[in-house]
């Protein structure tokens, strides 16, 4: 077959306002010619540049089902890949591919010239690439190699989805940086993993001491006291409301100024139910007053954008749940059944694009767990807060005070911060945010929980990722116990005779 398409001459059609032109083209794609029409244009150059471009798509695929494009393999992940990564993964590491890339100085290299060389280049040279920030670790060698080949692996397939390449040249090729001196063996790799697992996990003792220390953080701090002979003892007070149906709080702030807060009985689930919440917050307020002692205390929010109830629910979220961390984040009300004691993942809150947006959980990892009673008393109190407050937006069990959702990042950045608030050993903090979810995990593995259980709490799909990177079971103990019961026993026949 001589052509794929054939831009035809356009077309001169005769009227009464003049002459118009129809843009043609031959396509003989399908092994017959069709002529297909494009349209009619006022003038001959139109219609011309219309049917060459239609010339130039039909083009684009070739008999071997390839479609031929200058972009280089840069232009290919900017262009397509980045938005179809981030559609599929929410953690990905596209950014560091690129710069990889670029380092290397193979970002330029047309698409379709991306062979086996290329691929062998790319993984030979992967020890250059440096951290962004300066004085930062080296990466570890062992996990770059996985992340890297990982990116290229999915972008190739990509491509060859998209029919831009004939196959993913990355596939099977052996790994050149195994004898690297920054190469860890992986036999050592998993020993020096489940080595710092043990110190970022707690034992059952530590787990029940260390949980209620979170319900103590403050929600205020003493900046400073100073003398004041003029101090007067101030308390907040609940009285009706005159007018309406609601119980209005008073008081009288530090400087001297009456305040109020009123508590409509309609909109706060009935008059009880509204003085409750009144008498709860007249009770705070008068925390924060000065008292006729001759005392002025000073006092600023431990947390300058969110009450320190939202730090003991995470913590009681993550330890009693052991969920990751945007599926905490992404927690409402509604997802609990607290007639069963059940509770629905579903979602993830991730921030993308400068904004926070559920997306589904991590593989899709859709489970209905169970949740123990004394997470209760953790709703019951997050709704009276809200009740309280007046705010409560898109139903989420853990927001910012003045509404809205908490960024996931947050949790992370402060968390050893607010370890140290409650008065936890500086020996026995965890060390992020997802050593509270390996907590539980190995809570359940050396409770006795069968490991199917363990692997749907976990949303893992292969119960080798659950023992392998999140439960610490100590097996070797009962073999030092054996010693330990001979050394002391007192019978004379385990006593070697010389």
């Amino acid at each position: 077959m001589k052509y794929i398409a054939k831009a035809l001459t356009p077309r001169a059609n005769k009227n009464k306002t003049g002459v118009t032109y129809t843009a043609r083209v031959a396509n003989y794609s399908t092994g017959t010619r069709v002529e297909e029409e494009l349209g009619t244009y006022d003038t001959f150059a139109e219609a011309e540049l219309v049917a060459d471009e239609r010339k130039k798509e039909l083009e684009q695929f070739k008999y071997n089902g390839i479609v031929e494009t200058e972009m280089t393999i840069l232009e290919f992940i900017l262009n397509h890949y980045l938005d179809w990564r981030s559609e599929q993964v929410v953690a990905n590491d596209v950014k560091k591919f690129i710069r990889y890339i670029q380092q290397i100085g193979l970002s330029g290299t047309p698409l379709q010239k991306v062979n086996r060389k290329w691929c062998e280049k790319f993984r030979a040279e992967m020890y250059l690439l440096k951290p962004e920030v300066k004085h930062k670790k080296e990466y570890n060698l062992n996990t770059l190699v996985t992340k890297l080949n990982t990116e290229l692996n999915n972008c190739l397939d990509y491509a060859y989805q998209m029919g831009f390449v004939k196959q993913n040249y990355n596939n099977g090729l052996s790994n050149p940086l195994k004898n690297h001196p920054r190469w860890i063996d992986t036999k050592e790799q998993k020993y020096l993993k489940q080595h710092k697992m043990k110190n970022t996990v707690w034992d059952a003792e530590k787990f029940k001491k260390y949980i209620k220390l979170f319900k103590q953080i403050p929600n205020t701090q003493i900046v400073k006291a100073t003398a004041r002979p003029d101090a007067q003892s101030r308390s907040a007070y609940v009285v009706k409301a005159s007018g309406s149906d609601a119980w209005r709080v008073f008081w009288v702030d530090n400087n001297g100024d009456t305040k109020s807060k009123a508590f409509n009985w309609k909109k706060m689930g009935g008059r009880e139910n509204a003085k409750v919440l009144a008498d709860a917050y007249a009770e705070e307020i008068t925390k924060t007053l000065e008292q006729g002692d001759g005392t002025y205390v000073s006092q600023r929010r431990t947390f300058q954008n969110l009450d320190s109830i939202m730090w003991w629910a995470y913590a009681n979220l993550s330890l009693l749940l052991g969920l990751r961390n945007g599926e905490i984040c992404a927690l409402k009300f509604s997802d609990f059944d607290t007639e069963n004691l059940m509770v629905t993942i579903n979602k993830q809150l991730v921030y993308r694009n400068k904004q926070l947006t559920e997306v589904k959980p991590k593989k899709s990892s859709f489970r209905d767990i169970t949740f123990p009673p004394e997470l209760i008393e953790v709703l019951d109190k997050l709704k009276l807060h809200y009740e309280t407050i007046g705010t409560n937006e898109g139903d989420y069990l853990l927001q910012y005070r003045n509404g809205g959702a908490v960024r996931p990042d947050y949790w992370v950045k402060h968390f050893k911060k607010v370890q140290r608030l409650a008065g936890i050993p500086e020996f026995d903090l965890l060390e992020g945010t997802h050593a509270g979810r390996k907590t539980h995990l190995t809570l359940l593995a050396r409770g006795g929980v069968s490991q199917s259980i363990v692997k749907k709490r976990a949303g893992h799909s292969k119960i080798q990722t659950t023992e392998e990177y999140y439960i610490v079971i100590d097996s070797d103990k009962e073999a030092s116990d054996v010693v330990h019961n001979i050394l002391k026993s007192e019978d004379d026949s385990l006593v070697v005779q010389h």
